[in-house]
Protein backbone atom coordinates (compact mmCIF):
# COMPACT_ATOMS: atom_id res chain seq x y z
CA UNK A 1 0.00 0.00 0.00
CA UNK A 2 1.71 3.26 -0.96
CA UNK A 3 -1.21 5.50 0.03
CA UNK A 4 0.44 9.07 -0.56
CA UNK A 5 3.38 7.81 -1.60
CA UNK A 6 6.10 5.54 -0.66
CA UNK A 7 7.94 6.33 2.76
CA UNK A 8 11.48 5.44 1.50
CA UNK A 9 11.04 6.84 -1.86
CA UNK A 10 10.86 10.09 0.30
CA UNK A 11 13.79 9.58 2.80
CA UNK A 12 16.03 8.70 -0.46
CA UNK A 13 15.19 12.44 -1.82
CA UNK A 14 16.01 13.54 1.66
CA UNK A 15 19.43 11.58 1.89
CA UNK A 16 19.87 13.37 -2.31
CA UNK A 17 19.03 16.44 -0.70
CA UNK A 18 21.38 16.06 2.48
CA UNK A 19 24.33 14.95 -0.46
CA UNK A 20 23.63 18.74 -2.24
CA UNK A 21 23.75 20.28 1.40
CA UNK A 22 26.98 18.51 2.01
CA UNK A 23 28.20 19.92 -1.47
CA UNK A 24 27.43 22.97 -0.58
CA UNK A 25 28.80 22.91 2.62
CA UNK A 26 32.63 21.93 0.67
CA UNK A 27 31.68 25.21 -1.83
CA UNK A 28 31.42 27.12 1.42
CA UNK A 29 34.39 25.73 2.58
CA UNK A 30 36.59 26.47 -0.16
CA UNK A 31 35.12 30.15 -1.14
CA UNK A 32 35.85 31.14 2.81
CA UNK A 33 39.41 29.86 2.22
CA UNK A 34 39.90 32.17 -0.66
CA UNK A 35 38.40 35.06 1.03
CA UNK A 36 40.59 34.42 3.76
CA UNK A 37 44.10 34.74 1.23
CA UNK A 38 45.85 38.19 1.52
CA UNK A 39 44.74 39.78 -2.07
CA UNK A 40 46.80 43.02 -3.19
CA UNK A 41 45.92 45.39 -5.72
CA UNK A 42 43.09 47.62 -6.45
CA UNK A 43 39.91 45.81 -6.09
CA UNK A 44 41.38 43.51 -3.12
CA UNK A 45 38.98 44.55 -0.60
CA UNK A 46 36.03 44.03 -2.63
CA UNK A 47 37.08 41.28 -3.64
CA UNK A 48 37.27 39.55 -0.34
CA UNK A 49 34.23 41.51 0.66
CA UNK A 50 32.01 39.52 -2.28
CA UNK A 51 34.02 36.02 -1.47
CA UNK A 52 32.59 36.97 1.89
CA UNK A 53 29.51 37.59 0.73
CA UNK A 54 29.39 34.54 -1.76
CA UNK A 55 30.00 32.06 1.39
CA UNK A 56 27.12 33.69 3.32
CA UNK A 57 24.89 32.87 0.41
CA UNK A 58 26.31 29.52 -0.07
CA UNK A 59 25.97 28.84 3.93
CA UNK A 60 22.41 30.35 3.91
CA UNK A 61 21.19 27.52 0.66
CA UNK A 62 22.78 25.00 2.17
CA UNK A 63 20.85 25.75 5.77
CA UNK A 64 17.90 25.68 3.61
CA UNK A 65 18.53 22.50 1.89
CA UNK A 66 19.25 20.79 5.15
CA UNK A 67 15.77 22.07 6.45
CA UNK A 68 13.82 20.90 3.39
CA UNK A 69 16.03 17.33 3.63
CA UNK A 70 14.26 17.12 7.43
CA UNK A 71 11.30 18.46 6.48
CA UNK A 72 10.47 15.71 3.70
CA UNK A 73 12.21 13.27 6.41
CA UNK A 74 9.47 13.95 8.80
CA UNK A 75 6.63 13.68 5.78
CA UNK A 76 7.88 10.39 5.21
CA UNK A 77 7.83 9.73 9.32
CA UNK A 78 4.38 10.89 9.28
CA UNK A 79 3.03 8.76 6.30
CA UNK A 80 4.47 6.09 7.40
CA UNK A 81 2.89 5.96 10.28
CA UNK A 82 -0.42 7.42 8.81
CA UNK A 83 -0.29 4.57 6.64
CA UNK A 84 0.22 1.63 9.64
CA UNK A 85 -2.77 3.39 11.22
CA UNK A 86 -5.00 2.94 7.83
CA UNK A 87 -3.54 -0.43 7.61
CA UNK A 88 -4.58 -1.26 11.15
CA UNK A 89 -8.31 0.35 10.92
CA UNK A 90 -8.49 -2.17 7.50
CA UNK A 91 -7.57 -5.31 9.91
CA UNK A 92 -10.01 -4.37 12.80
CA UNK A 93 -13.10 -3.49 10.29
CA UNK A 94 -12.51 -6.29 8.72
CA UNK A 95 -11.76 -8.46 12.10
CA UNK A 96 -15.23 -6.69 13.01
CA UNK A 97 -17.36 -7.38 10.09
CA UNK A 98 -16.41 -11.36 9.67
CA UNK A 99 -16.95 -11.58 14.11
CA UNK A 100 -20.41 -9.91 13.15
CA UNK A 101 -21.22 -12.39 10.55
CA UNK A 102 -20.43 -15.13 12.49
CA UNK A 103 -22.37 -13.41 15.57
CA UNK A 104 -25.45 -13.10 12.27
CA UNK A 105 -25.21 -17.05 11.56
CA UNK A 106 -24.74 -18.14 15.10
CA UNK A 107 -28.15 -16.26 16.72
CA UNK A 108 -29.96 -16.59 13.47
CA UNK A 109 -29.59 -20.40 14.17
CA UNK A 110 -30.84 -20.10 17.72
CA UNK A 111 -33.54 -17.78 16.76
CA UNK A 112 -35.06 -20.64 14.66
CA UNK A 113 -35.79 -22.86 17.60
CA UNK A 114 -35.44 -20.42 20.15
CA UNK A 115 -36.50 -17.06 21.00
CA UNK A 116 -33.86 -14.94 21.74
CA UNK A 117 -32.84 -13.50 25.06
CA UNK A 118 -32.99 -9.93 25.27
CA UNK A 119 -29.27 -9.46 25.25
CA UNK A 120 -28.51 -12.01 22.56
CA UNK A 121 -31.10 -9.86 20.05
CA UNK A 122 -28.95 -6.41 21.05
CA UNK A 123 -25.82 -8.40 19.90
CA UNK A 124 -27.76 -9.72 16.76
CA UNK A 125 -28.73 -6.40 15.72
CA UNK A 126 -25.55 -4.45 16.25
CA UNK A 127 -23.88 -7.05 14.73
CA UNK A 128 -26.22 -6.62 12.31
CA UNK A 129 -25.42 -2.74 12.12
CA UNK A 130 -21.71 -3.38 11.95
CA UNK A 131 -22.60 -5.84 7.97
CA UNK A 132 -24.21 -2.94 6.92
CA UNK A 133 -20.37 -0.72 6.51
CA UNK A 134 -19.95 -3.52 4.15
CA UNK A 135 -21.91 -1.55 1.20
CA UNK A 136 -19.92 1.55 1.68
CA UNK A 137 -16.36 0.38 2.74
CA UNK A 138 -13.76 2.39 1.41
CA UNK A 139 -11.09 2.22 -1.07
CA UNK A 140 -8.20 -0.12 -0.21
CA UNK A 141 -5.93 2.95 1.20
CA UNK A 142 -8.21 5.62 2.08
CA UNK A 143 -7.82 7.38 5.12
CA UNK A 144 -11.82 6.62 5.66
CA UNK A 145 -10.82 3.38 7.19
CA UNK A 146 -9.64 5.17 10.44
CA UNK A 147 -13.16 6.63 10.81
CA UNK A 148 -14.62 3.93 9.91
CA UNK A 149 -12.57 1.41 12.25
CA UNK A 150 -13.86 4.07 15.09
CA UNK A 151 -17.30 3.66 14.40
CA UNK A 152 -17.27 0.53 14.31
CA UNK A 153 -15.02 0.31 17.64
CA UNK A 154 -17.85 2.30 19.21
CA UNK A 155 -21.10 0.26 17.90
CA UNK A 156 -19.43 -3.05 19.37
CA UNK A 157 -20.14 -2.67 22.75
CA UNK A 158 -22.50 -5.44 22.31
CA UNK A 159 -19.91 -7.96 22.00
CA UNK A 160 -18.08 -7.64 25.21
Amino acid sequence: MALGGNPEDLRAHARRVRAAADDLDRTESRVRAGAGIEWVGVAADRYRDRLADHARQVDRARGELVAAAAAVTHLADTLEERQAAIKKAMHFVDDAIHAASRTVERLSAQAAHTALTSSEAVAKAGAEAILGHRVRLPQVGSPDWTSLADTIGKSMSWSR
